[in-house]
């Protein structure tokens, strides 16, 4: 069967107000991730892309397909009639009409229990239930409350709406006192939902995505994991995952993690599902696990990172970064002029001692779409300890950069 894939990439704000229409800054988000969907689209789906892309733009990344999905700039450009499945990130009402309207397939959990198991205050009393949350998180309900837990807070605190995605809808800070616009924020947030998650600051030491398939029969099924890479703000910024026969380091989360989809599918979700874990170092100085740090029945970057292992060999691992470089260099171009390994005449020859492929994974040259994608593909060893060549060390601290 035939699919559409639609990165309504701001899924969680339509579940949050009825009614809700995506703006301007919506449709250049969901231009400049469109090809994101690459990672799982075949050849004969069509992907949702408003600003067009033709398959002459991706000359970088031959690899991904011999042939590339076709790209359309709105949904009456593609092909009515059931024989054509709606993918989109998450789903919403708006989306499914607009699926009876084409005729297409719907396979959808019902949208009642998409936004309550997506709402993070039934992802928090999943944490109290299974006896795993962070020390000190509630749900605070009144300035009161909100006030009374920043002073027990002394390493800065967050606050997070009932729906929110990569560091957006949550409040930060340090400090026993609430500023004019926190008390703003936190009051507009309260007269929407009745309550905002409060959790007091720790110091995060690695995080990552672990993802299911929820079937509508049959038990739910871990398809992988993959490292999660956010910036200062909280904002994701990549994903790091390895080939099948690599073993990962979260096997203590992923109990608990197949506890939260068994109960998710019993509430009658059924899909994607992504469980963000976390270690951190407590006030103490020791290290801690939290394996429910945030909960996403949609996809996620991470779990459409796994489908690029198919380009992995035995022992290869991968990051795919999201980032910005100028629109009018190729990422080839651009990698030479930021990264002395790749300006000197032996420098291909440098890059294959390293083991190192670069495939770019977003529009080629010329295109104005902000973050673009790559992936680099290495032997584990070199993958997993990102400072390890001046070629990873210097994408990284561009990405720092880009992320003050």
């Amino acid at each position: 069967m035939r699919r559409v894939f639609i990165g309504n990439f701001d899924f969680e704000h339509e579940l949050d107000q009825r009614g809700w229409q995506p703006g301007d800054r919506i449709g250049q988000i969901t231009a400049a991730r469109a090809s994101a969907w690459l990672a799982i689209a075949e050849p004969h789906d069509f992907i949702l892309s408003p600003d067009f892309a033709a398959a002459t733009e991706f000359d970088e990344l031959p690899c991904l397909h011999p042939t590339l999905p076709s790209f359309v700039s709105d949904l009456e450009q593609a092909p009515g009639g059931p024989e054509i499945e709606l993918v989109p990130w998450g789903w919403t009402e708006r989306l499914m009409a607009a699926a009876e309207r084409r005729g297409w397939r719907i396979t959808a959990p019902p949208l009642d229990v998409v936004k309550h198991v997506n709402d993070r205050r039934f992802r928090w009393a999943l944490e109290q239930e299974f006896d795993v949350a962070l020390p000190g998180s509630q749900i605070v309900t009144t300035l009161d409350e909100a006030a009374r837990a920043i002073r027990h807070s002394p390493a800065g605190w967050l606050f997070k709406a009932s729906f929110g995605m990569s560091g957006r809808e949550r409040l930060s800070g340090h400090g026993p006192v609430l500023g004019v616009a926190e008390v703003n924020w936190l009051v507009r947030r309260f007269d929407r939902h009745g309550g905002v998650v409060f959790e007091p600051r720790v110091e995060p030491l690695a995080e990552a995505g672990i993802q299911f398939t929820l079937p509508q029969n049959g038990a739910p099924q871990l398809i992988g994991i993959t490292d999660l890479l956010t910036d200062s703000r909280g904002a994701y910024r990549g994903s790091r995952f390895a080939s099948a026969d690599v073993s990962e380091d979260w096997s203590d989360a992923v109990p608990v993690a197949q506890r939260a989809a068994q109960r998710l599918q019993d509430l009658g979700y059924f899909g994607p599902l992504g469980i963000d874990a976390m270690r951190y170092r407590d006030l103490s100085g020791a290290t801690r696990l939290r394996p429910l740090q945030d909960l996403n029945a949609r996809f996620t970057m991470g779990r459409l990172a796994l489908g690029f292992r198919r380009l992995l060999y035995a022992g290869e691992s991968a990051t795919w970064l999201h980032f910005s470089w100028p629109s009018s260099l190729s990422l080839a171009t651009w990698l030479r002029e930021i990264t002395p390994m790749l300006k000197t005449e032996t420098s291909p020859a440098a890059v294959a001692a390293c083991g190192i492929r670069i495939v770019a994974t977003s529009p080629a040259a010329g295109r104005s779409l902000e973050p673009r994608s790559a992936l680099l593909i290495a032997p584990t060893t070199t993958s997993r300890d990102i400072a390890e060549t001046s070629l990873l060390a210097a994408i990284h601290a561009q990405l720092a950069t880009t992320a003050q």
